[in-house]
């Protein structure tokens, strides 16, 4: 047992977000950060395990949302989170 067991109830802390243990909500944050382009944000969610395959309007996956944004260094994350190209709308 730790010297301080209550450490082990301290929120997860990524680049100053709390990570929900909820899919959906980090799922959500997920969307949000690729949407804004904040690359930070979005490491820190796919590096907590935030599902890169969830789909939203019409079909549209988290690498197609970021390809709309054009940005390059968030889909280079999502591909190396194993988010799949080859899905269609």
């Amino acid at each position: 047992m730790p010297r301080f067991p209550w450490l082990l109830f301290i929120p997860i802390l990524t680049a100053g977000i709390a990570l929900r243990a909820n899919a959906q909500s980090a799922a959500g944050e997920l969307r949000q950060a690729v949407l804004l382009g904040d690359m930070v944000r979005a490491q820190a969610l796919l590096a907590a395990g935030a599902d890169v395959t969830v789909r939203y309007n019409g079909g549209k996956t988290l690498l197609h949302l970021a390809a709309t944004q054009n940005n390059t260094a968030v889909i280079q994350a999502l591909l190396s989170a194993h988010a799949d190209p080859n899905t269609a709308t």
